[in-house]
């Protein structure tokens, strides 16, 4: 027990003291799935609306599975909502595509077409009963609302001169909740609004889209290396990170790991080479830092910006 309260007291000290690291900010491009290099003019088609066969629609009135409920609960699904979710997504699509500056949109391109389409939508809810007590203590019946979505989004890119399709790929996200009703509410309770819930799903299943067919910046922060074994006249390096004066920085960790060979000035060296989009002199120089060290934290942070180096250029390809 005294070991575990000792963790618990420790864990928020671990995690303060790992956000006070010193830290610097790498961006590089990610590329996309599928290359549109040669499609970047592009008409994007309404996004057509999921169609529920005769009969598999929701139904008004939520199922009791219990067969007991004291009260209906309407269904939280609107009717003919597909309609509605799919005009959203289309405002999306041209939202997040003209964010990202990769694509000309025009009315007829005579490049590509992207076709999206809502190709699965489901909405499962029903109440179900278990035993619990009351504030008594006495034995009570307690009544719970599921809610289940899935939603499916599918998209193809076509040629405008041969109207094949180039690529094509679906996405899709599950969703469940559950809720206590108050049977004080019936005799007739509403179901919670499952619109916003899908929506802010499609959402996401868009960002996935256009993730696959356009380049997009990342931005991610990397700490540096504590400065251990502690060499003083290395603060100074420390300080210039957090007052960005990068290149300052720079000199004087490699300065300090060409006269000693310190391990943390060699690898917050390279990591503010970097910062500074040298990427090769990056490697190169943490390359060198890991033949002196072996070091494992210096083998991935390597592995790392080889990876990254690979993906920026496959990225710029694509533009």
């Amino acid at each position: 027990m005294r070991k575990r309260y000792l963790l618990t007291l420790l864990l928020p000290l671990v995690l303060i003291l790992a956000s006070c690291a010193t830290q610097v900010a790498v961006e590089r491009l990610i590329p996309a799935k599928y290359s549109m290099a040669d499609y970047r003019e592009l008409t994007i088609l309404a996004v057509k609306p999921y169609r529920f066969y005769l009969g598999e629609s929701p139904p008004l009135i939520v199922r009791d599975l219990s067969g007991s409920a004291p009260f209906k609960v309407l269904s939280g699904y609107g009717a003919f909502f597909e309609r509605e979710l799919a005009s959203h997504l289309d405002k999306e699509l041209v939202r997040k595509i003209n964010s990202r500056n990769y694509f000309t949109l025009v009315e007829s391109s005579t490049q590509a077409y992207l076709d999206v389409e809502v190709k699965r939508m489901e909405a499962e809810e029903y109440i179900w009963a278990q035993k619990g007590e009351d504030e008594d203590g006495l034995e009570e019946t307690l009544y719970n609302l599921q809610q289940k979505v899935r939603l499916e989004i599918g998209f193809k890119v076509i040629d405008a001169k041969s109207g094949s399709t180039i690529y094509s790929d679906t996405y899709q996200m599950r969703q469940e909740v559950s809720f206590l009703l108050d049977p004080e509410k019936g005799p007739t309770i509403y179901a919670p609004d499952l619109g916003p819930t899908l929506k802010s799903m499609g959402e996401k299943l868009l960002t996935e889209l256009v993730d696959a067919i356009a380049p997009r910046w990342e931005r991610i922060s990397l700490s540096l290396m504590d400065n251990k074994p502690k060499v003083k006249s290395l603060e100074k390096a420390y300080t210039a990170v957090e007052e960005g004066r990068l290149m300052a920085a720079y000199d004087l960790f490699l300065g300090e790991y060409n006269r000693s060979g310190h391990l943390a000035a060699g690898y917050n060296a390279a990591l503010i080479l970097e910062a500074l989009q040298n990427r090769d002199g990056a490697i190169e120089l943490m390359e060198r830092v890991y033949r002196g060290s072996a070091s494992a934290k210096v083998k991935r942070q390597l592995d790392r910006m080889v990876r990254y180096k690979s993906e920026h250029l496959e990225a710029e390809r694509q533009f």
